[in-house]
């Protein structure tokens, strides 16, 4: 079993990464290979709408324009049994990069041949090899007062 975790801290050593490193801790101690990747580490570039991944409704991992480090962070997803998503809490929301992480996977890893609640266009799944489990850790707390 293959877990991997994407954590979209700044802070490499924050309270995110602590509880990140904690879970995977606790899925290596029943034989799960863990891999931790600081997305701030990574080159993931914005989404500009181009469209091409929605366009392809045939790959596994849908193209995109960019040629950045999403492709190998989707790969690595796509071997995993399970994906845990890490951010802190910043303005009320995740963190940019992992809106930034959000917006590039969407298409790239779903169809926009679902339908739910009667709207077409909705995505549906890419990687349907097997099940994957999914999890996450969010982290929030108050300014300090210095």
């Amino acid at each position: 079993m293959k877990i991997l975790a994407l954590n979209a801290t700044y802070r490499a050593n924050g309270t995110t990464s602590s509880l990140v490193k904690k879970a995977l801790e606790g899925a290596a101690t029943v034989g799960a290979q863990t891999e931790h990747l600081l997305l701030k580490d990574y080159d993931i570039r914005y989404c500009t709408n181009c469209l091409k991944c929605y366009s392809d409704l045939e790959s596994e991992i849908a193209p995109c324009t960019h040629e950045d480090d999403m492709t190998l962070i989707l790969e690595k997803i796509k071997e995993a049994d399970g994906v845990l998503l890490g951010s802190p809490v910043h303005m009320g929301f995740v963190t940019g990069l992992m809106y930034v992480f959000m917006e590039r996977v969407c298409f790239r890893l779903a169809r926009p041949t679902g339908e739910m609640f009667g709207l077409k266009g909705c995505p549906e799944p890419r990687l349907t090899d097997k099940p994957r489990a999914s999890a996450s850790i969010v982290t929030a707390g108050w300014v300090p007062e210095e």
